[in-house]
């Protein structure tokens, strides 16, 4: 694993680290491809939250999937994941790509500032896309703060 992975490994983990969602804990590992998992309590299900790709070759970083659960949805998680590997990334001077997308969520990306590509469903994540959540990421329905 080389040091962007690493960092995104580790950020990503820190993030789900505040994660708290009844009957569920998070993976962050590097396989093929850098995945967070979710895996479900009582039933062990593990489901892939996000996965991504470092190219040296062309300093790019690819994030073909991002799928959460629906006790996950609308928090904001998916996007501060992506805000995650794009600061680190750009930090290191990596595009960020988000690759694979349906018609709908390329749509509400673009609408947040993303960047079209000559590939039709593929966007590239710059500073200025608005990742932010309008939910607080300080909800207790996201977040448990340690007192």
């Amino acid at each position: 694993m080389n040091t962007i992975e690493s960092l995104i490994v580790d950020r990503i983990g820190e993030l789900l680290d505040l994660v708290q969602i009844d009957d569920f804990r998070f993976e962050v590992e590097k396989n093929e491809l850098l995945e967070a998992i979710a895996i479900r309590g009582k039933t062990g299900e593990r489901t892939c939250l996000i996965k991504a790709e470092v190219r040296e070759s062309n300093n790019a970083i690819y994030i073909p999937n991002i799928m959460l659960p629906l006790e996950m949805r609308h928090l904001g998680l998916g996007k501060r994941m992506i805000w995650l590997i794009f600061m680190v990334g750009d930090y290191y001077g990596y595009a960020v790509y988000l690759t694979m997308l349906t018609d709908s969520y390329k749509q509400r990306m673009l609408n947040r500032g993303a960047l079209p590509t000559a590939e039709y469903d593929v966007l590239q994540i710059v500073k200025s896309t608005n990742l932010h959540s309008e939910n607080d990421p300080n909800n207790d329905i996201y977040l448990k703060l340690p007192s």
